[in-house]
């Protein structure tokens, strides 16, 4: 046990004489068992050298930020022990090793099933940021997440390979605030282990969709008219504060005229068409009295006639004829084809 102290001293004594920092050099040889996490604020574990930059193969399928400041976790911290699967994706995180401190984005999971939940791969610009040795490994590293400092803008929306109305999975890229929920036209989808919020029987319909996007903190923003484009990104509209997030208003559908009500008091009479005329109208204004004699007294004992409407025509050129006939009968002839019987009391 002596030995095993010196042994540590003197590799203590090493590291100072290299340039390392006390803070740099304790990890190294502090408990190697301590790995912990609370779901969706902190962690402490162990950080280990992944690769020089990330790439969009990972568990979440995201992209590597641009500076390359990229981190995987182990699968109870990526998934809160298999509660909330992929909930640390695409979240920012604060890695510290003593006195100095980096942001990196959360974007695939350790391949390493044995490895605590606090645990943590790196890229080597995370790796430089925080230390001067060698890759390696260090020891009882702390971290906690943070909104994303280098994110901007509106949320993007990339929509999974077949989407389409009949099945449908979503993916927020973009965003500041660790992704708790989303729903698209009122439907929640179920996130996967690769990230994306799924509907096996698709949204409702093949789009535009509104689509609301829950944060940890409670805040959410909406986006309306999101189109439904299969393995496409498609960007958003509404802004990201520092806090709550305002949503937009609800566009208003265009107002349409309301259809004129039909006339009522009945369907409308054909015009005549030059059948048997009907009954004349009583209480009407006095028809005229013929020209070319005298008028005769309204015919009794039968139905009253209409008088016809005509168009007008031309004056006749020919006088009418007037014969009068025994019995007091008088007979008016004209140059039509009608003969007008007039009896004289």
């Amino acid at each position: 046990m002596a030995a095993v102290r010196s042994v540590h001293a003197l590799l203590f004594a090493v590291l100072l004489l290299l340039g390392c920092s006390a803070a740099e050099a304790r990890p190294q040889l502090a408990k190697r068992h301590t790995s912990t996490y609370n779901y969706l604020q902190n962690g402490l574990g162990k950080m280990t050298f992944w690769t020089e930059s990330g790439d969009s193969n990972g568990q979440c399928l995201l992209d590597p930020p641009a500076n390359q400041m990229a981190v995987a976790l182990a699968t109870d911290g990526l998934d809160n022990f298999g509660k909330n699967l992929a909930s640390m994706c695409g979240v920012c995180i604060r890695i510290h090793n003593g006195d100095k401190s980096v942001v990196a984005h959360v974007i695939n999971k350790l391949p390493d099933a044995d490895r605590g939940p606090g645990d943590l791969d790196v890229t080597g610009p995370v790796w430089r940021a925080l230390t001067t040795i060698p890759p390696g490994q260090l020891f009882d590293i702390k971290w906690e997440v943070v909104d994303c400092p280098d994110v901007s803008g509106p949320l993007s929306y990339k929509w999974k390979d077949g989407s389409s109305q009949y099945w449908a999975g979503i993916e927020i890229r973009n965003h500041k605030k660790p992704v708790v929920s989303v729903t698209v036209n009122g439907i929640k989808g179920t996130r996967k282990m690769f990230n994306y919020f799924v509907s096996d029987s698709g949204f409702g319909s093949a789009g535009p969709f509104t689509v609301v996007t829950t944060f940890s903190d409670g805040t959410s923003i909406t986006d309306y008219n999101v189109p439904l484009r299969s393995g496409a990104e498609v960007q958003g509209s509404a802004s990201q504060g520092s806090g709550s997030s305002q949503p937009q208003p609800q566009p208003q559908p265009q107002p349409t005229a309301a259809p004129t009500a039909a006339p009522t008091g009945g369907a409308p009479q054909p015009a005549p068409t030059g059948g048997a005329p009907g009954p004349a109208p009583t209480g009407g204004a006095p028809q005229p009295a013929p020209t070319g004699g005298a008028p005769g007294p309204a015919p009794t004992g039968g139905a009253p006639q209409p008088v016809p409407t005509v168009a007008p025509t031309a004056a006749p050129t020919s006088t009418p004829t007037l014969t009068r006939l025994p019995g007091g009968v008088c007979k008016l002839r004209t140059t039509s084809t009608v003969t007008v019987t007039v009896t004289v009391q």
